[in-house]
């Protein structure tokens, strides 16, 4: 399988560290020089380095060149606004917070499928991948509760992968405290000062850290049609509840199946959701009725959806090289599943309403019309029945009066 078209890594650095102030150098010199000094301040690659040597020398091989440094507010920052931003990685330092640093790489063959990169100019796209980065920053910060951070990037060419290094900084921060502790469980002292030894917890989320990668993948290969295209089919055509309903109300193998589950259900219609343990016993007949439906009233429907499907695990898998993208089709399927039931047991429960309303005002009006008290399967079937009767009866006042009490009892909770 060829390489993912998308591959991140991520590391954290104390204050104290070579790694951070050989950041800090780094943004001091010019960009030339930058490019040159590329390997010895990454320490984001310090995992793959050790782990995977070979691995490391594929994807972060020195870069051929290297961009300006650009930030969430500047695509190049001048002589400044450079100033400004060592300051503050400064501030960070002297405050001991961490630094972290992240490298999201790609293969050039996957930014050329997308229309970013020309390997014949080798030309990049640059807004786009310097938005992607603003936006998995932006998203990154606030989902780790660190709204004061700041940070720096840089786009790094290389002729197999293109990169983009990352380093973020808290000027104040926010991390909780972490003191080591010896063999015996106690606190840690200095030598030198006699002070505790702490430092702040540097562990990111990696469910934060891995949307990192896809929000800079969504910027560069828009998936944003090919997401509407599955929630349309879905949710609006094969999923479409009024569709379903329809269907229950002309078709006596439906209504037939639709009786069967009806009868079987628990008596507590709290119990009544698709996904619920106490309807184990009764699901498959549930899924064999949603089956059918598919099968006869949406089936050229259901099959653009597996396309669709299929189109987006291949973009994932290609993308990513997840296994974890192995069930998004499953669970986009289960999903529909569950709301086709939700949606047949809410006809069931109003038809139960229903049939509760018509018992009590057939014993309080016996001797109304026959097609008031016939098997409706909603309130609008019941509707309908009384707007049969009305022109069947003289008094106006009585028929309100019902159709009052009809509505009252229906909306109430048995």
């Amino acid at each position: 399988m060829s390489s993912p078209g998308v591959i991140d890594s991520t590391k954290f650095v104390s204050a104290t560290s070579q790694g951070f102030q050989s950041y800090l150098d780094y943004m001091n010199r010019p960009e030339a020089v930058r490019t040159n000094a590329y390997d010895w301040y990454n320490v984001a690659m310090d995992d793959l380095k050790e782990s995977n040597f070979d691995t490391y020398n594929y994807y972060m091989s020195n870069p051929e060149k290297t961009s300006a440094l650009f930030s969430d507010a500047h695509d190049f920052l001048t002589p400044e606004q450079m100033e400004q931003m060592i300051d503050l990685f400064k501030q960070a330092q002297e405050s001991r917070s961490l630094m972290w640093q992240h490298v999201v790489s790609f293969d050039n063959a996957w930014l050329e499928k997308h229309g970013r990169y020309d390997p014949l100019t080798h030309s990049l796209d640059e807004e786009v991948v310097m938005n992607g980065t603003r936006s998995a920053m932006k998203e990154l910060i606030h989902n780790e509760g660190m709204e004061g951070a700041v940070w720096t990037a840089a786009i790094h060419y290389n002729t197999d992968n293109i990169h983009v290094h990352i380093a973020m900084v808290e000027p104040e921060p926010t991390r909780k405290k972490y003191y080591p502790l010896d063999k015996n469980g106690n606190r840690l002292y200095s030598k030198e000062t006699g002070e505790v030894i702490w430092d702040y917890k540097g562990k990111l989320h990696q469910k934060n850290l891995e949307r990192i990668k896809s929000q800079v993948a969504s910027a560069i290969a828009d998936q944003s049609e090919m997401l509407a295209k599955i929630n349309d089919l879905s949710r609006q055509q094969v999923g479409n509840r009024d569709s379903l309903y329809h269907a229950l109300r002309h078709d006596r193998q439906l209504q037939k199946a639709y009786d069967k589950i009806y009868h079987q259900l628990p008596s507590n219609r709290q119990l009544w959701k698709y996904n619920n343990n106490a309807l184990n016993a009764i699901r498959p007949l549930m899924e064999q009725f949603i089956d059918d439906y598919i099968e006869h009233y949406r089936s050229d429907e259901f099959k653009h959806l597996n396309e669709a499907l299929d189109h987006a695990v291949f973009f994932y898998k290609e993308t990513y090289g997840e296994s974890r993208y192995d069930d998004f089709k499953e669970s986009k399927l289960n999903a529909l599943e569950a709301s086709l039931g939700n949606g047949l047991l809410k006809d069931m429960n109003e038809f139960y309403k229903a049939n509760q309303t018509q018992a009590k005002l057939l014993v309080k009006y016996p001797n109304y019309p026959h097609s008031f008290h016939s098997r409706g399967r909603s309130l609008n079937h019941l509707n309908a029945a009384f707007e049969k009767s009305y022109h069947e009866q003289k008094n106006l006042r009585d028929y309100e009066r019902m159709k009052e009490e009809m509505e009252y009892e229906n909306n109430a909770e048995y």
